[in-house]
């Protein structure tokens, strides 16, 4: 019988066989985001009260943008 092992992601829960691939996937996700600035519209425009844009910051200082679809 031969005893498997696998290491997991923490953040996108993708299996690796090998610890140096986990570890490089979870060294490439960017953790620890803050919202700096939420965008609505009037009412109405748009009732549902949810923000059209959020500006992400993380922890790189780089600052990304999320649309509503």
């Amino acid at each position: 019988m031969k005893e498997l092992s696998k290491y997991q992601c923490e953040y996108c829960h993708t299996e690796y066989r090998e610890k140096s691939a986990c570890e490089q996937c979870e060294k490439n996700h960017k953790v620890k985001p803050k919202i700096k600035k939420s965008i609505y519209q009037p009412y109405e425009v748009c009732n549902s009260g949810y923000p059209m844009r959020i500006n992400i910051k993380f922890e790189n200082g780089e600052v990304i943008t999320y649309r509503r679809g």
